[in-house]
């Protein structure tokens, strides 16, 4: 369904608990006038909740809504009409805006909640959406859904386009009828029992390179180089004339004085304003930010392309036929230097993009040559990850100690947005060690947040509440301090709590590398009973090492994760290969314990690697020695929320942001 959001379908009865009548009349302009009516019948208890309500967004600034009826069945024959007072029109923020996002937003939704609703009734919803801007330029393209149920279903869309305008379409449990005189064109969906989900996708493009095509001239006519922009340009690459450097150079600026702002006002949800208007705002979207930054270029004369992309586990591919579905982010390509740059995220290293935003296909806003590219995988040994932490245990049982974070590459975003957002130190630390499992205190000390480095260190240091159990050989892990995620086996091939052999379904993955030591000196009289057995896996993708040992009053766990992949998605075979590893990975966690004794016998040898082919030992971290004792000053507060940190969220209908 285009313009209506329902929640769960209903039974099959003699008459279908889910009916949906959608009508669209396309206008030359592609403009639409769009007629919805949906129906629904209440057989559960859930039911009473979950469809007393439906809501209908659409945008004001690009057209309107009316609601031409909307009244409850009774089960019993009656009528109940919803009253005026049980409609109202709320306005939405951006979709997935995170704290520190600043956005404007014409979207508004009207949520109409059926009265007197009991089993047995049904819901009826006759309402019609304007949008006389069309939402596309140069063309249309929806897509029309039936969620799956365990009941019947009768679903029927019609399309009424003008003259001259064809229509490319795929079904997915849809049929087509025949076309009426007039050219229009209606397709059914019906189900008498439970059913899966059906779609219809429908588009005026013939293919990807025709919407891009379109979608071009608005992009190039908004990046003309007017004399300020020219004096902007000159003063930022002065004294430079490598072009390198002087891209570096411009993407700081941007990044950092620009600021992102999502905006999705009339067609500003797709068509950019100017680059000297972000200019003058010292704000803008991600297509306001994509312009300006290759205007900039533009100025120096390399050649820059904003590009259309999508974000999120979506947009690793583009729909047939095209629409901006998963398309919802605009980003810059140049490319005589191979570069893809994304301004917006302001913390992201100067080459690096988020790790979203690898491996996806791309739509290029060239007017000479609008098209389809693809931005290459993350290249091995562009992500790093390390982390080390080194603590002490007392004779009270308290455990101190210090951590040290480096992060190269696409972590670096996450790492410093977890810094931004820190605020007070201490809070941040004695939070982190909650959500660890551990009652303490600490706190941070972040160095450079606001810059563009290779690099980003994340310094911390902590202080757990006494347990003499400790000391009396109960069993516990050695405390990752104030560590923060990925640890080694977590994320860069899906997640390590839900790793499940038997799912083959694609997940994002990415070739990176992710350690940790840690280590924990002992008080005088005390050993470790027995050392947890290291692990050594390696896959076509994956290796993995946990090496455990004692030397002297120190027992230590070096862990480390590599990964080699060349696509962008892990599926299949080979995602079940992924999960088997990271299930073992996972009981080494959990396995991964420590009781002391006193010392009354020589220190026990480091145990053999568990698994039959063997690593010769752990390679020495790459990160640098632990954190100073000196007391954490709080990190600078900042607006952006701690890891997993958020990128600019989609926007409505694809709009790209």
């Amino acid at each position: 369904m285009a313009s209506v959001v329902v929640t769960a379908p209903l039974r099959a009865q003699t008459i279908p608990g889910y009916a949906l009548d959608d009508d669209v009349v396309l206008h030359p302009d592609f403009s639409t006038v769009e007629t919805v009516r949906l129906e629904q019948r209440v057989e559960t208890q859930a039911d009473l909740v979950a469809k007393q309500t439906v809501r209908i967004p659409y945008q004001e600034g690009a057209g309107g809504i009316e609601i031409l009826e909307a009244l409850t069945l009774k089960r019993d024959g009656f009528t109940v009409r919803v009253g005026p007072d049980a409609i109202q029109i709320q306005t939405l923020g951006a979709p997935g805006l995170p704290p520190g996002f600043l956005g404007f937003s014409d979207l508004r939704q009207a949520v109409v909640i059926f009265p007197d609703l009991e089993l047995g009734d049904r819901t009826v919803l006759l309402a019609r959406i304007m949008h006389r801007l069309p939402t596309y330029p140069g063309g249309y393209a929806a897509q029309f859904a039936v969620p799956a149920g365990p009941s019947g279903a009768d679903a029927r869309v019609t399309i009424h386009p003008a003259a001259g305008l064809r229509l490319n379409v795929a079904a997915q449990g849809f049929t087509e009828d025949r076309a009426a005189e007039d050219g229009a064109r209606t397709w059914h969906y019906q189900a008498g029992t439970r059913h899966s989900a059906a779609s219809l996708l429908v588009s005026t493009w013939p293919d990807q390179e025709a919407m891009a095509a379109s979608l071009a001239p608005g992009f190039f006519d908004a990046m003309t180089v007017t004399p300020e922009l020219q004096a902007l340009a000159d003063r930022l690459t002065d004294g430079s004339v490598d072009p390198t450097e002087q891209v570096r150079r411009i993407y700081g600026w941007v990044s950092r004085e620009i600021r992102y702002v999502d905006l999705v006002l009339g067609r500003g949800g797709l068509v950019p304003p100017s680059a000297e208007a972000v200019l003058h705002a010292r704000y803008g979207d991600c297509k306001g930010h994509s312009v300006l930054f290759a205007t900039l270029l533009k100025a120096k004369g390399i050649v820059a392309w904003p590009v259309v992309i999508g974000l999120g586990d979506h947009g690793y591919a583009l729909t047939t036929p095209p629409t901006l579905n998963g398309l919802d982010h605009a980003i810059v390509h140049v490319p005589a230097l191979g570069l893809w740059a994304d301004t917006t995220l302001a913390r992201v290293p100067f080459g690096s993009l988020h790790f979203s935003e690898y491996g996806k296909p791309v739509l290029v806003m060239s007017p000479t040559a609008p098209r389809v590219d693809r931005i290459p995988p993350l290249a091995p040994g562009a992500a790093r990850f390390d982390t080390e932490t080194e603590a002490t245990l007392d004779a009270a049982g308290t455990i101190s100690g210090t951590t040290r974070i480096m992060a190269t590459g696409p972590f670096v975003f996450d790492l410093r947005s977890f810094a931004a957002a820190i605020g007070d130190g201490e809070a941040a630390a004695r939070q982190r060690l909650r959500m660890l499992g551990y009652d303490g205190n600490g706190s941070y000390q972040a160095h450079d947040v606001a810059g563009f480095g290779d690099r980003f260190m994340l310094d911390g240091r902590f202080r757990l509440a006494p347990r003499p159990d400790r000391l009396a050989g109960t069993s516990f892990r050695l405390p990752p301090g104030l560590t923060t995620t990925p640890r080694p086996g977590m994320f860069l091939l899906g997640s390590l709590p839900d790793a499940d052999p038997a799912d083959t379904a694609p997940v994002p993955c990415w070739s990176g590398e992710v350690s940790e030591r840690l280590s924990l000196h002992l008080p005088p009289g005390k050993r470790v009973h027995a050392l947890p057995p290291s692990l050594t896996l390696e896959t076509p993708r994956l290796g993995y090492q946990a090496s455990w040992e004692q030397t002297g009053d120190t027992v230590s766990v070096y862990r480390r994760m590599t990964t080699h992949v060349s696509t962008p998605l892990c599926q299949g075979a080979a995602r079940a290969q992924d999960e088997a590893a990271l299930v073992k990975i996972r009981a080494e966690y959990l396995s991964g314990q420590i009781a002391l004794e006193d010392d009354a016998s020589p220190a026990p040898a480091s145990p053999a690697p568990a698994s039959p082919a063997q690593a010769a030992g752990p390679a020495s971290p790459a990160s640098p020695a632990p954190a100073s004792p000196a007391p954490a000053s709080p990190a600078p507060a900042s607006g952006t929320q701690s890891p997993p940190a958020a990128v600019p969220p989609a926007g409505p209908s694809g709009a790209p942001r």
